[in-house]
């Protein structure tokens, strides 16, 4: 998203997220394709917490995301894969 500074009037960003989901929001943007243990590594360190909570955090992130033009495409089961990827707007050809 896109703001002002009320002060200079320069153009600034701010995160879409809270801090844990912007840290997992920048990665999968880093890094593309990347399973729940490399997310849960990444955003918690070395000793990631034993819960579903990426999912959680991912199925929270979703309406931002839909609204900002992206989505997070998901492959699931064991070893489950997320990415970020843009929403291809389609038009109709004039006929």
């Amino acid at each position: 998203m896109v703001d002002t500074c009320p002060t200079c009037g320069s153009i600034t960003t701010r995160p879409l997220f809270t801090t844990r989901k912007q840290s997992i929001y920048d990665y999968l943007l880093k890094n593309g394709v990347c399973t729940t243990d490399e997310i849960k590594r990444a955003v918690y360190g070395p000793h990631p917490p034993d819960s579903n909570i990426i999912s959680v955090h991912l199925n929270q992130m979703r309406e931002t995301l839909t609204a900002n033009g992206l989505k997070i495409v998901s492959c699931r089961g064991p070893g489950a894969t997320y990415k970020i990827v843009e929403v291809k707007v389609r038009t109709n050809a004039p006929t």
